[in-house]
Formats: C-alpha cells, structure tokens, sequence
C-alpha cells in the first residue's frame, strides 16, 4: 500500500457573518505540537484550540451551521469533533484503521473518511454512528469529495492515477477521468459550475465536467499543490502549495494567483467553508502627501479588481473623476487599493472613491479632506529598507526649529510605536530607525508631525 505524507492539515473558515466584527479563521491539524490550531487569515493571532487527547491528527472537516470541527487521528485510529471554539472535544469513531482524508455532507447529515489501513471508505452518521464501508479493495485512495446536488461522491487514486465517481452509497462506482493525472492530492466539487477541480503534487491544477469529460488545465505551475476548496460566491479556488508552505488561492479560470497565507509548516488538506455574499463596500480610506505626490489607500473584501475602482475629487456640489486607471493592488495584503496623483494643485481636496462590482451595482467610500500647502517644512526621506523584514532606517529635515513627532501607525491608524518626541533645529537632518521585528507583516505608516506641517511615509513589513 502506498501513502502520501501529509503531517497537518489546514481548513479555511472565510466570511461566515456579514457582521463586520466576524473574525476570519484558518484551522489547521499539527502533528508536531499535537494540537488542532487556528489563526487569522493573515497568519497571526496563532491559537491552540484543542490541545488534549491527540495524538497524530491529519484530516479536518467544518460543520459551521452545528458548530462543529472534525479530525482525523492516523495513529490513534480516531476520529473527534468539537465546538469551532475547541470545547466539549470528544471521541466520535474510536476504531478506525488509519484515518486520513475526511469530508462532511451537510444536507444528509453524513461524515465519508477515507480509511488508508484497510484501503477503503467509511461513512457514519455525524455522531460516529451506524458506521458502514461505502468502497473498499481500493489500491491507494488519496482524496475524497462530496456533491449532495448531485448525489456523487467522488474520490481520487494515485496509484491508478484516476478519478472516481459513485453515488453517496458508494454503489455505481466508475473511473471518470484519467488524463491530466500523475500524483492526485486534493478534489473539490464545484456544484454551481457543474465542475470538479483536482491538484496534483506534479505542480498543477485541472477541472472536468463532474461526468469526467471536458478535462482543462486551471494553474500549471501551482507548486507542490495538494488539496482543493472551492469558494462560489467569489468565484475563487485554494490550495496549499507544500513546498512554498503557503495557501494559495486564484480564480476558477486559474487568473489572478495570490498568497493568502505563508509559513505553514507541515500543512497538507485544506476545506473552506464557502463565504456568504458580503455587502458592497469601501472601508478605511486614507490620505496623505510626500515628496510632492498625493497618496490614497483604501480597502474592500468584495470589488477585487483595480479597474473597478475610480477617484473622484468634489467640485462645487458635485464629484468628478480624475482617475479610472492607474489604481494598484497591494501584492502583500489582500484587498488594499492605492492611487497616487503627482504635484497636486495647491488647496484643500475633498475626495472619495466610487467601486462598481460585476453586477454593476456602485458604492461609494467616505469623503475625506486633504490640504496641499504652498512649501512642505517638514522634508522626511523614503525608509531604506523597504520592504523590511526587522527594521528601517530614514531621515527628517525641518525648514524651522520646532516641536516634533514622529510615530508608526498600522493601516487601521492605530499607533503600533513612538519613534520620537521632541525638538528638532532647524535645516538639520536627523536619522531615526524604526524596529519593526516585533510586528506582524503588513502595511505602515510613518507619520512626521510638526506646529503646521507633517509628512509620511509608507513601509511594508514582509518577513
């Protein structure tokens, strides 16, 4: 019998309220430290959220609407559920040989498991109970998926390099697809396309029909990609490439690769849970100048893409637009827009940004106000490095002796250090360093303050 290694395994938890306070989660099994851990999207906030009673946990299954997380344990021959907190953990299926891969069928009330010891897969009801063998005699089953729309289930062999389809009561079982497979590790079903997609540790990802046919590449350079979540309402794939040690997600056409997450060691699976519709909206719009150029940065969870954004500037009553292009995406932080105007006109601007989705529906950001002074007084010199990994290092110069602050800001505004507070004399250049090891990766702000002037300056932090 064959067997891929996997170690730990990730679930994504994504836009499960549309409260805005509604914390994003990543979950994840840790064979290492023997935990089930979750973390924000970013990768901080890192939590151990069940600790006890594990001993080498693999597959991880989410059944938000019961509140529920579910685990594998390979060597224990386990499996358990608990809250998505972590609490009331408890054995659910004791004997088990093996367990890896393992999926939740909501709709029927159902968890289907592969069971690697005896070359099979199991289902129970959610409990652990009236466990049955659904297929069996199988030469190396890697990867299980459901669709109750269609009431398949679906699993991939890399032994055979193939694909396999079935009812959900495993009768009528057929190999649907055995091109454009080498090392089969993840299946997702895509019921709103009619489409399952699949990767493979050979470093791509394809899709077919869910009868097989109409087999496509997606991403052909996708790493060492295993496993395989769909998220419909924004149209996105994830996986997680095991060699770069990141979750990654793109299109459903294979456009528009990003990290969502990076450092994850030993991570293997990945399940998401699918995003609910969020409202249409423009948050946290900033503003400010340096060097003679206006900055605007702002954010949006919903509209993605640069060019449906426009900046538009007040005039008299109304707004006009003085940019439909040229906005950029932030290549570091998901879902953070920035447009820059060189030599503003002198005076004050009341700006705001307009966003158009793909439905055509249009929304509009606060206005914010911005005043352009004759002569800057305050000179404050670009941070070198930039990006930084553990500190930058910059320089500031005052047309006239005067009180001053210096201070490092997040892209909320919240205040993170307090680089400085005092005089500085006038034409004198002073260097000042900011350390930055103790900050999560991100965006910053350093902000020069005088009697009348300020300036700033923009610092990534990528470790």
């Amino acid at each position: 019998m064959k067997l891929l290694a996997k170690f730990a395994t990730l679930t994504l938890l994504v836009g499960i309220s549309l409260n805005a306070n509604a914390q994003e989660y990543v979950y994840w099994t840790n064979s290492g430290t023997k935990q089930i851990e979750r973390s924000d999207l970013l990768g901080s906030k890192n939590e151990a959220v069940v600790k006890d009673n594990i001993v080498s946990p693999y597959g991880i299954a989410l059944h938000v609407e019961n509140d529920a997380v579910y685990w594998t344990d390979y060597s224990a021959n386990s499996i358990s559920v608990a809250g998505l907190d972590g609490s009331n953990a408890s054995f659910i299926v004791k004997e088990t040989a093996q367990p890896t891969d393992i999926a939740v069928a909501r709709g029927v009330g159902k968890l289907y498991w592969i069971e690697s010891g005896s070359n099979s897969i199991v289902r129970a009801n959610l409990d652990g109970s009236n466990a049955e063998t659904v297929a069996s005699k199988l030469p190396n089953p890697t990867a299980i998926a459901v669709d109750e729309n269609s009431g398949s289930l679906f699993w991939a062999d890399s032994e055979e390099r193939s694909i396999y389809r079935a009812t959900l009561e495993g009768q009528n079982a057929e190999r649907i697809i055995t091109s454009n497979l080498i090392e089969p590790s993840g299946l997702a079903v895509y019921s709103e396309l009619g489409k399952i997609f699949w990767t493979d540790q050979a470093g791509f990802i394809a899709s077919a029909d869910l009868d097989g046919s109409n087999v496509q590449p997606v991403v052909k350079e996708a790493g060492s990609a295993q496993s395989i979540a769909i998220d419909a309402v924004t149209d996105r794939i994830y996986w997680i490439d095991a060699d770069q040690k990141e979750l990654r997600r793109a299109y459903s056409n294979g456009d528009r690769i990003e990290t969502v997450a990076s450092e994850l060691s030993e991570t293997s699976d990945i399940a998401l849970i699918p995003s609910i519709a969020l409202p249409l909206e423009v948050t946290n719009l900033d503003g400010y100048t340096s060097h003679g150029k206006l900055f605007l940065s702002w954010e949006s969870a919903t509209v993605t893409e640069p060019s449906s954004f426009e900046v538009q500037r007040q005039l008299g009553s109304d707004f006009e637009a003085i940019a439909y292009g040229g906005v950029d995406r932030d290549l570091k932080v998901i879902g953070v827009f920035s447009y820059s105007i060189n030599n503003p006109e002198v005076g004050r601007h009341t700006l705001r940004i307009k966003a158009t989705d793909d439905a055509g529906l249009i929304t509009y950001s606060r206005t914010i106000e911005i005043v352009i002074e004759a002569a800057e007084q305050i000179k404050l010199s670009s941070p070198y490095p930039n990006p930084t990994s553990y500190g930058t290092t910059f320089s500031v110069t005052s047309g006239q002796a005067q009180e001053m602050s210096i201070v490092v800001s997040d892209l909320l505004g919240r205040i993170v250090s307090e680089v400085y507070q005092g005089t500085v004399r006038a034409d004198e250049r002073v260097t000042f360093t900011w350390d930055s090891s103790a900050n999560p990766n991100g965006v910053y702000f350093i902000r020069v303050v005088g009697k009348a002037f300020s300036d700033v300056a923009r610092v990534t932090v990528s470790k």
